[in-house]
């Protein structure tokens, strides 16, 4: 066990946290690292510290690019990584010192592709905010189950929480210009086979900023996921994967409901909201899906035959919990 590990960390107005994170990378117990930090056009002193922390450790190799955003940066990673296996650690997040000795194990025991494991809620102070509930099972799931899994929305989908034999990548890229990219990478990732390892050991510990995404605030995510379900839905039509056609019709559900429910009644006559409402229209048969919740269903039912009344009741009720 003693293959080269390329962990990637997607650098951007994050100089409060980047060094705790690299500082964690650095004192892995595996240490056969490559540290590839990609300085995505930061605006702040991201860059400097970059090119610190690379002359602290022969390990760390630096990319400065334009702006770009997290997939970008991520894709720049891949083009020049010389790794067997491949990690990704966002900059303002940090990992327990065994992380990548634990997952690359978990890979080569059980001749898996990908191994991932489960993470904390820190705050800024690096306290953990929130216990989440994980069972203590390990299990190893095909592509068709894996992807089953994370259509329903469930389990852990982030690119961060796991590690990647190289090959298994290939020439797969993430798409740029979107959030909530892991998703879609993973669908393509595992769609054709492949095996991941699923363990519940928390070594992840993952930066929650209550300034940007929130879950009762409307953000760019909220657009992606949409947009990103539909994606892989209309793939799923196209390549006749019959099997997960009805977990896609519960994602893209799932997600109107939520970007609906959130999204300010004085953005409902958008363009993207407009598409929204009428794939709706359209495809309102998705909603007899068996794995949709009630609630998400009568919410989007009502939406449909009063959408000025639920929204103006929906906003009533988030204005009080504020």
């Amino acid at each position: 066990m003693n293959n080269l590990i390329s962990v990637i960390v997607p650098v951007y107005n994050v100089e409060k946290f980047l060094v705790k994170c690299v500082d964690s990378i650095l004192a892995q117990t595996y240490t056969n690292l490559e540290i590839i930090l990609v300085d995505d056009g930061s605006p702040d002193n991201c860059p400097a510290i970059c090119d610190e922390l690379a002359k602290k450790d022969s390990r760390i190799k630096v990319i400065h690019k334009e702006n770009g955003g997290a997939s970008s940066a991520r894709n720049a990673g891949l083009d020049i990584a010389k790794g067997e296996y491949i990690g990704f650690v966002d900059g303002d997040d940090y990992i327990a010192k065994d992380m990548y000795e634990y997952l690359l194990n978990l890979i080569e025991k059980n001749d898996v592709d990908v191994a991932q494991i489960q993470s904390f809620d820190v705050d800024e102070y690096y306290n953990i905010i929130s216990e989440k509930e994980t069972q203590n099972i390990s299990t190893i799931l095909d592509n068709k189950a894996y992807i089953a899994s994370f259509l329903q929305c469930k389990g852990t989908i982030a690119l961060w929480a796991s590690l990647f034999q190289k090959d298994f990548i290939g020439d797969l890229r993430l798409k740029n210009g979107t959030s909530n990219e892991d998703i879609l990478f993973e669908y393509y990732l595992f769609k054709n086979g492949g095996r991941i390892f699923v363990d519940s050991a928390q070594k992840y510990y993952y930066y929650q900023n209550n300034n940007s995404i929130s879950r009762q605030r409307f953000t760019k995510c909220h657009i992606s996921t949409v947009d990103n379900a539909i994606e892989i839905y209309n793939d799923i039509l196209v390549n006749n994967f019959a099997e997960f056609k009805v977990y896609a019709e519960f994602l893209i559900m799932n997600k109107i409901g939520n970007y609906l429910y959130l999204i300010p009644k004085n953005d409902m006559k958008n363009n993207h909201c407009q598409f929204v409402i009428n794939y709706l229209k359209q495809n309102k048969a998705m909603l007899n899906n068996k794995f949709l919740s009630k609630k998400h269903k009568y919410f989007l039912k009502l939406f449909l035959l009063f959408p000025n009344l639920t929204k103006y009741i929906v906003e009533k009720y988030l204005n009080r919990k504020k």
